[in-house]
């Protein structure tokens, strides 16, 4: 782990649908790439323009008249570069609330881009228990006598997976007990001490949602934000990740049914690794779904 960097994150988004962010981040690419261009030309034509207002001066007025005329096609054509950003930019505001397609609305989707996700040992608290096959964590009152690691959580009551998350990614995790916090990380997270660097959702390093038997809570880099009571608890939570996009989604899941919790727009520019924080509380686990 290294020292925590900078990270632009953006605050939660409206529950607008997640698949069309990919469009607008390509439509808004795609407006500065044209915007850059009309610059350069733009450029050019000022160059040109004075190039031309010197060699006039010692020219016939014919030449002069010929001139003003490429000029006008110059600037006709600046103008329908113009016209065509501001068509980019309806289109960009278009896409970002388009509705998802009905298939793209439903569980089987997202279980497309499931991934089998597994905790790493050298990350878990020391009284944190690992059991079928490094899926699911469990709080205990005994050290687990874990070898030294400069990756161990020292005094959080947290653990990371072992798979590094990139492109589109799909898990589910089901809990128990007083409460627990999924949460996702960059490796850059500090593992030493009881602070907030080392804590999920206090830092500019990871995002978390706090699941407790009646509410849900999010936090990312200090803030925090209750989710509204109507959205009903479940003891299963799907979490949907598109790192290209900076999409980064939660859900209860009550058996094919998916209720939204809440979602959040971030530039990652590196790995994410998915984790878990549980409550110190005996019993209380987490457990990584099997999706596939």
């Amino acid at each position: 782990p290294g020292t925590p960097s900078r990270r632009g994150s953006l605050p939660a988004l409206p529950s607008c649908p997640q698949g069309y962010f990919e469009d607008v981040t390509a439509a808004l690419s795609e407006l500065r790439e044209k915007l850059q261009d009309v610059l350069r030309d733009t450029w050019t034509n000022i160059s040109v323009a004075i190039t031309k207002v010197d060699v006039l001066q010692s020219k016939p007025e014919p030449c002069r008249i010929i001139d003003q005329n490429k000029t006008r096609d110059e600037l006709d054509k600046l103008n329908g570069k113009l016209d065509q950003l501001k068509n980019m930019q309806t289109t960009a505001a278009v896409a970002y609330c388009t509705p998802l397609s009905s298939e793209q609305q439903t569980r089987a989707w997202f279980l497309r881009h499931a991934r089998k996700i597994t905790l790493n040992p050298n990350t878990a608290h020391k009284y944190l228990e690992l059991s079928e096959g490094n899926r699911k964590v469990t709080m205990t009152n005994e050290n687990q006598y874990y070898p030294d690691h400069e990756d161990r959580f020292t005094r959080r009551w947290q653990v990371l997976s072992k798979q590094r998350l990139s492109g589109r990614i799909y898990w589910e995790v089901e809990w128990s007990g007083r409460g627990v916090e999924i949460a996702v990380a960059y490796d850059e997270i500090e593992r030493e001490g009881d602070t907030d660097e080392s804590t999920f959702g206090l830092n500019e390093n990871s995002w978390a949602l706090c699941c407790k038997s009646k509410k849900y809570t999010f936090s990312s880099d200090g803030w925090e934000e209750d989710i509204d009571e109507s959205v009903p608890v479940s003891s299963t939570v799907g979490v949907y990740l598109d790192t290209k996009a900076g999409i980064l989604s939660f859900y209860s899941v009550f058996g094919s049914k998916m209720i939204f919790i809440h979602q959040v727009q971030a530039h990652f520019d590196a790995p994410l690794y998915a984790g878990v924080w549980l409550s110190r509380s005996v019993g209380t686990t987490a457990e990584f779904i099997q999706l596939k």
